[in-house]
């Protein structure tokens, strides 16, 4: 080992003095070209590392660009030229060698129209192309007329509230609702405009429910009733609570004929309104055949009735309304499509004038025909009028007898 070694460090000193003959022939006849193929990778060198690492050295000089003491060779050619490394593994390979194949494979590359990859660059392995066919075009982002844009920045407004705290609602606010008064016999209610609390567990919001009651009642001048924070009730599943004992009073003071309950369904339903009426107990003729056709006109094909919501637990404002106040009612469940203007304003503008084109039939409908039984007159006392006549015919006779 030790008489490799000086032979090893004779020979590098007679190659820094520019005489490399002794060692190019020495190269040809040691070892085969993989190992010097491994060393100008850079790839450590196996057990007999010493000498392949020398036989590589007047290849890799000439890549890495030697000094002109270097570039002096007995066949005249400069190291750094990519024919003279070619011709050097011819001169060392034979004939079939891999090596020599190996060497070809940029060109073999360039012949099938693919580009090399730059010095000390991975060439990333060839993908198949796709057919031209099959790569759809670029889609340029839908503009929005000038109705269409005023119309997304007031739904984003009116449901700004809503959207506080992740929803939540304004935490800091006294009351859990809202109300706004109107001047019609009509009232929307929005129970989920924020979370709610059902079964020991937070309940999503029915996204823009809130905004979609606050616009109808800007156009139709309807009642308007919704809840504005979060708190420890869900207004559409518990019996009674807050929220449909002051829905109550405020029917009664104001003379309410029609509640119509907004709420929210997935996207992935198939319909685009589901209408509860708890299979036709809570809502009437002529208000069901108007609430239809006006979503039709609207633009919204498929309105079903009692689909997937009926509105039959007794917990729903529908169920409560019809049957403690007498009061017509219907759920309306909306498609998650008809309900986000951001990415469908069309839609959404579709929802609006099919729920405002019905409240305004319903109004005209309520002045010519009554939509339920008559209120009872009541007297100072509370007596009903057909109360007190027959309490004062039998305290005449009582007093004639």
């Amino acid at each position: 080992m030790c008489s490799l070694k000086r032979e090893l460090g004779q020979e590098s000193e007679a190659a820094v003095g520019g005489v490399m003959a002794e060692p190019a022939v020495r190269m040809q006849s040691a070892e085969p070209v993989e190992s010097i193929e491994m060393t100008e990778q850079g790839s450590e060198p196996s057990s007999g590392g010493d000498t392949k690492e020398r036989k590589a050295e007047p290849l890799s000089r000439g890549l890495s660009g030697g000094s002109s003491d270097e570039e002096q060779r007995p066949d005249g050619l400069a190291p750094d030229s990519a024919d003279s490394e070619t011709e050097q593994i011819a001169e060392l390979a034979e004939p079939g060698d891999p090596a020599l194949e190996q060497w070809e494979e940029p060109a073999d590359l360039a012949e099938q129209g693919i580009e090399p990859a730059e010095p000390g660059v991975l060439m990333e392995p060839a993908q198949s192309a796709e057919p031209v066919d099959s790569i759809e075009p670029p889609t340029d982002p839908v503009e929005l007329t000038p109705e269409q844009e005023q119309l997304l920045a007031w739904a984003e407004a009116l449901e700004a509230p809503f959207a506080l705290n992740d929803y939540n609602g304004n935490m800091l606010g006294r009351t859990v609702y809202a109300y706004q008064p109107g001047s019609c016999p009509i009232l929307v209610s929005c129970p989920h405009t924020v979370n709610h609390w059902r079964e020991e567990r937070v309940k999503e919001m029915d996204e823009y429910t809130g905004a979609l009651g606050l616009m109808l009642k800007s156009l139709t001048d309807c009642h308007l009733m919704y809840t504005t924070k979060l708190y420890d009730e869900d207004p559409n599943f518990v019996l009674g609570g807050v929220y449909k004992t002051e829905l109550a009073k405020l029917a009664q003071k104001h003379g309410i004929r029609l509640v119509i309950d907004l709420h929210g369904a997935s996207s992935a339903r198939e319909f685009d309104i589901d209408l509860g009426t708890q299979y036709g107990k809570t809502l009437r003729e002529p208000a069901a055949a108007i609430l239809l056709e006006q979503l039709h006109n609207g633009g919204l094909p498929d309105v079903r009735w009692n689909d997937t919501f009926a509105a039959a637990g007794a917990g729903t404002v529908t169920a409560y309304t019809a049957k403690h106040l007498n009061i017509q009612c219907v759920q309306v469940e909306i498609n998650g499509k008809y309900r986000s203007p951001r990415t469908d304003i069309g839609s959404f503008a579709k929802l609006i004038d099919g729920l405002a084109g019905a409240i305004e039939r319903i109004k005209e409908e309520v002045t010519l025909h009554e939509l339920h039984k008559p209120r009872i007159v009541r007297g100072q006392r509370g007596a009903s009028a057909c109360y007190r006549r027959r309490n004062t015919y039998f305290r005449t006779r009582r007093q004639r007898g």
